[in-house]
């Protein structure tokens, strides 16, 4: 071996098949020896599929001079190199539980921003063989399904726009170790690396050692399993597509028709209501959460009994089957947000943004619609105006129990009420948006708005706006 890692020699995947020619591509770098090894590689390859390279450290904040000191370190080999080089600092606070799990989710959230921020088309990260080897055993221990053995992929998407790439996924880490020396590179030791009280680190230094003696080809085996399962895992993933695309995304609940689930094998049911709940913990940003085997299964059986049920989900969903639908919805009250105009956000839970604004002169007032109640596409892009005073604050919030409908005599109609008249799902009708001042409910978007504040013509009033965004669009990417 000359010492270079070459895209199209064993035991490297080849580089074609992760790197398109003339991309940008985000070097993931901690400075440890893999990420060095791996930003080694990449400087060499870039000239030969001219990529365009940067360089990112991401700083958890955790480990005080000596995280200073590696993040000047990689710092100091992208200049080397000639390489813009990004640094990301986290925010100091240490997860109280899964501390991994939280750290990673973080680390991708920031590497993911400075692909974005440069228009990069992919980041690489350094994960080894024996990296997803662990992987198959932490799952094994913690308990997984047999798509759970699939373990990481090569490639998957990040962002939009962005790949996560692996491209040493396939390699030992004694092979980088001899890159390494035969390339000479310097890289930084992590103390925390050989920290027993992580499970990860415990695999590493105590199982995988202990498998290795009594088998000494577990590495292959572990390997041989995890391509075996991912094949498996691409064929379900294909299969569930028509089941995903049918999910309706409704105030950060995931709605699921039953009928695209009754009479399909087991297999499917499983991937497509772990992937559901995957994507709505990446939307509530709650990587620690697992569904885990018990709370699917009764998942299953309520879907076999198709009789109302509610299935208390561990994490921060619960299922409930009501009627022709499966819904996942959140079990706490959400987040709030008390504005006065102009004022705009985006919630991502629910994939709404919101707008509240002045208006300075409104026409005659519309009575309201009659009729039946708003239609599905109707509670969606909604607005409403509101005759009050300039600089009133408003609180934009879940239903929460004792809410009414604002009457200037205080004795508005219970809004619970009134949303079973309005035929609003029951189990929506507990976690709906509403636009409230203090336990008066002024508007539900799409659904009812209080007459008594109806701007009268020629009045100044205060425009609120709520719109879904793709609200019927799977929106997580795998």
């Amino acid at each position: 071996m000359d010492g270079k890692m070459r895209p199209e020699a064993p035991p490297f995947r080849p580089a074609a098949d992760l790197f398109r020619p003339g991309e940008t591509v985000v070097a993931a770098v901690s400075g440890g020896l893999d990420s060095m090894a791996l930003l080694a590689w990449l400087d060499d390859l870039r000239s030969a599929l001219s990529l365009r390279l940067a360089v990112a450290h991401v700083h958890h904040g955790l480990r005080g001079p000596e995280a200073d000191a590696d993040a000047a370190f990689v710092a100091a080999e992208a200049q080397a190199r000639g390489l813009p080089f990004y640094l990301v600092r986290l925010a100091k606070d240490a997860p109280a539980a899964n501390v991994e799990a939280v750290l990673r989710a973080r680390r991708y959230r920031a590497l993911a921003a400075v692909a974005r921020r440069i228009r990069a088309q992919a980041v690489a990260v350094a994960h080894t063989a024996d990296d997803q080897r662990e992987t198959l055993l932490l799952k094994l221990l913690r308990g997984t399904s047999p798509m759970g053995l699939a373990g990481m992929p090569a490639e998957r998407p990040l962002a939009a726009g962005v790949r996560l790439v692996r491209p040493f996924l396939f390699v030992e880490r004694t092979a980088l170790a001899a890159y390494a020396r035969a390339r000479g590179l310097s890289y930084r030791h992590d103390r925390s690396n050989e920290d027993l009280r992580f499970f990860r680190n415990r695999i590493r230094h105590e199982l995988y050692p202990a498998l290795r003696e009594l088998s000494p080809a577990v590495g292959r085996h572990l390997d041989r399993l995890s391509r075996l399962a991912a094949e498996e895992a691409a064929h379900w993933d294909a299969a569930v597509r028509p089941v995903l695309g049918s999910v309706r995304w409704r105030y950060g609940a995931a709605i699921v028709p039953v009928s695209a689930l009754a009479g399909a094998p087991p297999p499917l049911q499983r991937r497509a209501i772990h992937l559901i709940w995957k994507c709505l913990l990446k939307l509530r940003d709650r990587p620690d959460a697992a569904l885990g085997l018990e709370g699917l299964d009764g998942v299953l059986q309520a879907i076999g009994r198709g009789a109302p049920a509610a299935v208390e989900l561990e994490g921060p969903f619960r299922a409930v089957l009501d009627g022709a639908d499966l819904y996942f919805l959140p079990k706490d009250p959400g987040p709030h947000w008390t504005v006065r105009p102009p004022a705009a956000f985006f919630w991502p839970e629910a994939r709404e943004r919101v707008s509240f604004f002045l208006r300075p002169a409104v026409g005659p007032a519309a009575a309201p619609p009659a009729g039946p109640a708003p239609t599905a596409a109707a509670r969606f892009g909604a607005a409403a105006v509101f005759r009050l005073a300039a600089g009133t604050p408003l609180v934009y919030r879940r239903r929460r129990p004792g809410d009414r409908l604002y009457r200037p005599d205080g004795r508005g109609p219970k809004l619970k009420d009134v949303l079973a008249e309005l035929g609003v799902p029951r189990p929506l009708r507990r976690i709906v948006p509403v636009w409230a001042a203090g336990r008066d409910v002024l508007w539900v978007p799409g659904w009812v708005q209080a007459e008594a504040l109806l701007p009268r013509p020629g009045e100044a009033a205060i425009e609120a706006r709520t719109e879904a965004i793709d609200a019927g669009v799977w929106p997580c990417p795998f």
